[in-house]
C-alpha cells in the first residue's frame, strides 16, 4: 500500500470517528460535548444546535459520517482503477464545494466556528488536496 492512499484511508478514518461522535452528540443529549474555547466565536454548542445543523432531516454530521464512509471504500478500492480514481477526485471536489458553502454559513449566518467541523472541513480539503497532487502525478 502506498504512502497515499494510506494518508487516504487515515484521512477517512479520523472522519468517520469524528463524524460519528458528532452524529451520536445530535442524537443523544447525555453525550457530553468537547470542545475547547466554547464562547465567542468558537461555540461548537451553538454550531451543532443551529437550524443550520439539519439539511433534508438528518443532521450534517451525519451526511459527513456518510461522506467520509464513502469516500474511505472509493480509496480502499482504487489501486490501479482509474474509473475509481476519477469517482475519488469527483466525491472529494463534492465535498470540498461543500466545506465552503458550510464554512460561509458558520461564519456569515450563525458567527460562530465548531471546531470539531473544522477538523472535518480540513480533513476534507486534505483528501481533495491529495487527490489533486495524486492526479498530476499522472501523464
Amino acid at each position: 500500500m502506498n504512502a497515499r492512499r494510506l494518508a487516504a484511508l487515515g484521512i477517512t478514518a479520523v472522519g468517520i470517528l469524528i463524524a460519528a461522535y458528532l452524529t451520536v452528540l445530535h442524537y443523544d443529549a447525555r453525550v457530553p460535548l468537547y470542545c475547547a474555547g466554547e464562547g465567542g466565536l468558537v461555540n461548537c454548542g451553538d454550531v451543532l444546535a443551529s437550524p443550520e445543523s439539519v439539511v433534508l432531516g438528518l443532521p450534517v454530521p451525519l451526511w459527513g459520517l456518510f461522506w467520509f464512509l464513502a469516500a474511505g471504500v472509493l480509496a480502499w478500492l482504487r489501486p490501479g482503477r482509474e474509473r475509481i480514481r476519477r469517482w475519488l477526485m469527483a466525491w472529494s471536489v463534492a465535498g470540498g464545494v461543500v466545506v465552503v458553502y458550510l464554512v460561509y454559513v458558520e461564519f456569515d449566518v450563525l458567527h460562530h466556528v465548531c471546531i470539531w467541523c473544522s477538523v472535518l472541513h480540513a480533513l476534507i480539503l486534505a483528501l481533495l488536496a491529495l487527490q489533486v497532487y495524486e492526479a498530476s502525478l499522472r501523464p
